[in-house]
């Protein structure tokens, strides 16, 4: 089973980690500079071109044999269906696939009693040998290729300081501790890394047959595989069941090359145009922050959501929500804030103080990475400026003098954005970075 990174702070991050979007099936984006690539089972399968370049050898087998850069090619697959001889669009059946969600679901879950148990089915494979993946493959094999260079074979050493990055946290952090010394000596073979394990138990071994140190088995240890397997089990119901079913349905969107918030020709015929009561806008309000309340994620006074993220403006991807304004956390955050001061209702402002709570831990990151700031901007919607509007707003409205002092050190990055960014736009540029500005001078008369 492949297992995730190390279990991270943010509330929605564990949720999508933990669901159905982990296993590969639903639409999942290969990202490159200019252009990205579905690599799911359900929406993959297109011949393409990678769009990551990788290492690979030109004029091999002749003495002009060089390393060079270039991207991959992928054929077409036989996993996509074919409808009159087109590949089906596959959004086009996100109903047929949640009811054959909800169907296998519900089996599982009604049927549990069969599934756990010292005598359940799950028991017999308890000693069955599996595979254990602490990290994304891909992370072995651009290692593999990069340290075949000729500079770095001609040097242990400095192949070996290559292969040793897997110890850093710029290759992110394995699923289980105590497997670099064993990866690391799998890829000086030139093989990826492969551990094994039983459901049954924590013991966990490299492919050269060797146990991984520092894994203890027994009452010491922590859960085993299958214990967690059968924990997994025991918590589905209903909630859970619909919360995987709305993953499914905004990942398809996410491919959906007719998104369907988009109205049909003739659709609603246009009504006279008459003021709307206040209380009506209000209730609508709230239902909308019922709304966000209710699909939110927490954990550890900490709330987060997953969205899309529109990325070089043509592609979406299922994620948890950054920081920005547009399609970003501290939006529901001043949503909320507003609501609650209008309704005086504490579940909303409760909402956008937790939804705030990482912002002083990046602004002290993106004080220290000053190189970062001017990719980063300071527009209104994706930029820093967008940021401390949030903040100079929900501290007003809250009247949190924690949220609003931390308003100053977003207005201090946004300027430093400004004077290194490129772009005049209002959504990333220079002129939402002064919109944003303005508004918490108004604010605040700073």
């Amino acid at each position: 089973p492949p297992l995730g990174p190390a279990r991270s702070s943010d509330p929605a991050a564990r949720a999508l980690h933990d669901s159905v979007h982990r296993v590969g099936l639903l639409p999942q984006l290969l990202v490159g500079d200019t252009t990205a690539l579905d690599m799911s089972a359900i929406g993959g399968g297109r011949a393409a071109s990678s769009p990551i370049e990788t290492a690979d050898w030109a004029d091999a087998g002749t003495d002009r044999m060089r390393l060079v850069r270039r991207a991959g090619l992928f054929t077409e697959s036989a996993n996509r269906p074919r409808m009159g001889g087109v590949a089906a669009d596959p959004s086009a059946f996100t109903e047929a696939l949640c009811g054959g969600f909800r169907a296998g679901y519900t089996a599982i879950s009604e049927h549990r009693d069969e599934l756990l148990g010292s005598d359940g089915l799950l028991r017999l494979f308890a000693r069955d040998e599996v595979r254990v993946v602490p990290r994304p493959t891909w992370t072995y094999t651009t290692l593999l290729d990069e340290s075949t260079h000729p500079d770095l074979m001609r040097d242990a050493a400095e192949r070996h300081q290559v292969l040793s990055l897997l110890r850093t946290p710029l290759l992110g952090v394995p699923a289980l501790p105590g497997v670099e010394d064993e990866e690391v000596a799998e890829l000086w073979c030139g093989d990826v890394p492969v551990f094994g394990t039983r459901p049954g138990s924590t013991e966990l071994w490299s492919g050269t047959g060797r146990t991984v140190p520092g894994q203890p088995d027994g009452e010491t240890a922590g859960p085993t595989g299958l214990a967690r397997v059968e924990a997994k089990v025991r918590a589905m119901d209903t909630v859970d069941r619909q919360d995987q079913e709305r993953i499914i349905r905004a990942a398809m969107v996410s491919t959906s090359p007719e998104p369907p918030h988009r109205s049909a020709p003739g659709g609603r015929s246009r009504s006279a145009a008459t003021a709307p009561e206040p209380e009506q806008l209000l209730s609508a309000a709230r239902s909308v922050g019922d709304q966000l309340v209710s699909l939110a994620y927490r954990h550890e006074r900490r709330t987060n959501w997953i969205g899309l993220e529109l990325l070089g403006e043509r592609y979406w991807r299922l994620t948890p929500m950054a920081a920005d304004l547009a399609g970003g956390y501290t939006g529901p955050a001043l949503f909320l804030a507003q609501l609650a001061a209008l309704t005086g209702a504490s579940r909303y402002a409760e909402a956008a103080r937790e939804a705030l709570t990482p912002i002083p831990g990046l602004l002290d990151t993106l004080h220290g990475r000053a190189d970062e700031l001017g990719a980063l901007g300071s527009g209104a919607f994706a930029g820093l400026g967008g940021i401390a509007y949030a903040l100079t707003e929900v501290g007003t409205l809250l009247g949190d003098r924690e949220v609003l002092d931390q308003a100053g050190p977003a207005v201090r990055l946004s300027c430093a954005a400004s004077a290194a960014e490129d772009g005049y736009g209002v959504r990333g540029g220079a002129a939402g970075g002064l919109v944003s500005l303005l508004a918490v001078h108004r604010a605040t008369g700073r």
